[in-house]
């Protein structure tokens, strides 16, 4: 019998994949979400931020400011609110396993060069993979602390995204 050992990323890899499935499958959160505002999911399931996903560091240079690491974070809160008010009803719970794939594997990166509501520039970076229709993750590194932030969860589309916004080359 062999044996297999996990490295210290391998058990954190594994550690974020039960984080995301946790909160993806639990439908009795996400069923009292739907239709609550952002803060109120905060409130009752959190804003305290926690590693979901790794991003490839060969991307960390398209972002305009310093990240500390290279771990993708989310609070618990906004990842249930995504879920439920920002309609992902088409994505199944088993599609957030594959959260990690569209960072490591995907098949387009978008840098988003469009203003935010407040004038800034914004320092995000948009992950395309298709599996059966385009997935798209889009994440955002934090002005605050230097902290990559999912900033959109996982959607399908099914027409190119954003084409006019500028590629960075799969590396």
């Amino acid at each position: 019998m062999s044996t297999f050992i996990l490295s210290e990323k391998d058990k954190e890899v594994e550690i974020m994949l039960h984080r995301v499935m946790e909160w993806a499958s639990n439908t009795l959160d996400i069923k009292w979400a739907e239709g609550k505002s952002l803060l109120e999911c905060e409130e009752r399931f959190g804003n305290i931020l926690e590693a979901i996903a790794f991003l490839p560091v060969c991307y960390l240079p398209f972002f305009d400011g310093a990240a500390v690491d290279n771990r993708i974070y989310s609070s618990k809160g906004y990842f249930i609110d995504h879920i439920a008010n920002h309609g992902h009803k088409d994505i199944g719970v088993n599609e957030y396993a594959d959260l990690q794939k569209v960072f490591s594997y995907p098949d387009e990166v978008i840098k988003d060069t469009r203003k935010k509501p407040n004038g800034k520039n914004r320092d995000s970076l948009l992950f395309v993979k298709r599996f059966e229709k385009n997935r798209l993750a889009a994440i955002e590194l934090s002005d605050i602390d230097g902290q990559i932030i999912l900033h959109k969860s996982l959607y399908k589309t099914k027409d190119r995204v954003y084409p006019g916004l500028p590629r960075i080359k799969i590396i």
